[in-house]
């Protein structure tokens, strides 16, 4: 990180005059503090500060600092030097469970060799304000060739697993290519499974990171990259942006939907932004158009170092919701980006803020309020903006909700705090007794809620439409209740058109008998509108074996009746000659409930039939002579 500029500081308030909205105001939340570098909660009321020197302090709701460290390493990281110095207790993050387990990880530079260390503590189990010194176990050593680009932010994605942002190693324009080569940790996005161990490692590697099995580090989760020095999840729909730091003509943005699979490459060495990086051999380099772009860049003429920040999504600030909100330590310029429905971005530059301008840090409380560090002023700032407008949004990743038939109706949840007050609307009118933070609708309708906060002013958020499917009825034809082994395929027809048939014998919109042995074989339809409903029909059918040579019929006009009925029947068939038969029945499993034999003559034969005795339900008659099987199915009631 460089140091370019310097500014003065406001005592209390810092405000920049923005070129677009919304607004932002910065004002004092604690003071008292030595380089910061991250500002981190554990889903409680505190914030847990880190100063990089080796020291975390706690101050309470009201910005209180507690004398008392949480912990002190110095000594055990590396003391840094003076300004410039990238090295020290660099990053915090909390096990997701550490309201039960208390474990939590810092990342930091060893005073010791200089190599990078995770490592994991625990809280002292009588005081929730201490850790226990004692407790470290060092999960991952990662050597540093050079004292630079150590990356630093630690965080815990949705899936559970611990990702760590490496930066390249060091010096200028990455001398070693590390971030490009895969057998290396540095320049890397890694992620790993702090939960178990996969010996000789003190940790696991998740199953589906991208290079597992291969002669690449099992580790990496994306590559390419310079020094992700900050860079943060979406606290709700979990998306990864991240700020890279660039070399001397370009800063970026990164940004990875949640979802997407490991094994992006952001282009750097290669590429610094979006141009090529003249100042390196472009050999083994790949194409442009193969990497993951940054989704904003900006110059050097006045920055040096991205700070990357986060996406505001608290309940207070109601024209910042949606915003991801990033700095630079040079210039003091803030910086907006809004994802918008299409899927791109807008940038907004909103100027200067007065103040210290080293901005190294942001942070964020366990309800989504912002939080900046300010090492100038050795202070906390808090993040907010100048109108009275609490947060009125529903939290859906779509405008319209459609739930298929049979799901439940979903609950509808908008962004909570306990100060705020909240009013559920359905087609804009008050939905009696509706007024928690979430609501559970039951029928179809647009939603909306309004939300109050102690000012007394209000927010109406965004409609979304729950809409129930009325799902279309479905069938198919084509598929005959018996067939011959050797019979030639059957072309099925669904209705609505469109979907898809499945089981044992189907291919594509045929049944083919002859790929499947004898047995009762279930084929289904299966239709998916446009809504992602689905629906299936299904369809149960006979293969037998083959009389003679290619003959099917020896036994021929077979009839059982009357059918259904409550269990006597009828049977009547025509034989082509006299002889010894086996009669047996198989229930809807296939397992065979009743047999005897009959003696048949040539031509038409009656035979009665008492299945009184057999359940109600599904069953097969079958009928064997030395030439074939016939089958008839039928029903008791």
């Amino acid at each position: 990180m460089k140091k370019l500029l310097s500014f003065l500081m406001l005592a209390f308030v810092l405000v920049f005059y923005a070129q677009a909205q919304p607004t932002l105001t910065f004002s004092t939340f604690s003071t008292g503090y030595s380089k910061v570098i991250a500002i981190e909660n554990c889903n409680d009321s505190r914030l847990f500060v880190v100063q990089q020197a080796g020291k975390i302090m706690i101050c309470d709701s009201t910005g209180t600092k507690l004398t008392t460290p949480f912990l002190d390493i110095t000594g055990i990281c590396s003391n840094p030097s003076g300004v410039g110095d990238e090295r020290g207790l660099l990053g915090l993050a909390f096990h997701p469970d550490y309201k039960n387990n208390g474990y939590f990880y810092l990342n930091y530079t060893a005073a010791s060799g200089g190599a990078t260390k995770i490592v994991r503590y625990s809280v002292n189990p009588n005081d929730s304000n201490l850790a226990d010194p004692n407790s470290a176990e060092i999960l991952l050593s990662i050597s540093q060739p050079y004292s630079n680009h150590n990356g630093g932010t630690i965080r815990f994605g949705a899936d559970g697993y611990l990702y760590i942002g490496m930066g390249d190693g060091g010096s200028g324009n990455d001398p070693g290519n590390r971030a490009q080569d895969k057998t290396q940790l540095l320049g890397k996005m890694l992620r790993i499974n702090v939960d178990s161990v996969q010996a000789p490692l003190a940790y696991a590697i998740p199953p589906d990171n991208p290079f597992v099995g291969t002669a690449n580090r099992g580790e990496i989760w994306s590559y390419g990259l310079r020094n992700p020095w900050k860079w943060s999840f979406d606290r709700i729909y979990n998306d990864l942006w991240i700020g890279d730091v660039g070399q001397n003509a370009w800063e970026e943005i990164d940004f990875e939907p949640y979802g997407t699979p490991g094994g992006r490459n952001y282009g750097w060495r290669c590429y610094e932004g979006m141009v090529t990086n003249n100042s390196v051999s472009q050999s083994g380099c790949p194409a442009f158009n193969t990497t993951a772009p940054p989704i904003f860049v900006f110059d050097h003429s006045t920055a040096c170092s991205v700070t990357g920040g986060y996406i505001y999504r608290g309940a207070k600030n109601g024209s910042l919701y949606g915003y991801y909100v990033f700095t630079d330590y040079c210039d003091a310029i803030f910086r907006l980006l809004k994802r918008e429905n299409d899927g791109t971005f807008t940038s907004y530059n909103l100027g200067q803020a007065a103040g210290s301008g080293d901005y190294v840090a942001f942070g964020e409380d366990y309800r989504g309020e912002l939080y900046l560090a300010d090492v100038g002023s050795n202070a906390i700032k808090k993040i907010s903006t100048p109108d009275c407008l609490p947060t009125a949004a529903i939290i859906s990743l779509q405008d319209t909700i459609t739930v298929c038939s049979g799901a439940a109706f979903p609950v509808l949840s908008s962004i909570y705090h306990p100060e705020n007050s909240y009013q559920w609307y359905k087609d804009g009118g008050v939905i009696n007794g509706a007024t928690a933070a979430t609501f559970a609708c039951s029928e179809s309708g647009s939603y909306t809620v309004e939300v109050t906060n102690p000012s007394a002013c209000t927010n109406l958020s965004d409609a979304v439409v729950v809409q129930q499917n009325i799902f279309p009825n479905v069938s198919f034809t084509g598929l005959d209740s018996v067939y011959c082994h050797l019979d030639s395929p059957s072309t099925l027809s669904g209705t609505p058109a469109g979907g898809t048939f499945s089981g044992n014998g189907v291919n594509g919109n045929t049944f083919e008998p002859q790929t499947v042995g004898t047995g009762s074989y279930v084929v289904t339809y299966t239709y998916i509108n446009n809504n992602g409903c689905d629906t299936s029909v299904t369809q149960t059918t006979e293969v037998t074996i083959c009389g003679g040579l290619m003959t099917k019929n020896p036994i021929s006009s077979l009839q059982l009746f009357p059918n259904p009925n409550q269990g006597q029947f009828n049977l009547e068939y025509v034989a082509t000659e006299a002889s010894l038969l086996t009669l047996f029945i198989t229930d809807i499993t296939g397992k065979e409930v009743y047999s005897r034999e009959i003696y048949s003559n040539s031509g038409n034969n009656t035979l009665t039939l008492n299945l009184t005795s057999l359940e109600k339900g599904f069953y097969m008659l079958k009928i064997n002579n030395s030439k074939a099987q016939n089958n008839k199915a039928f029903v008791i009631y």
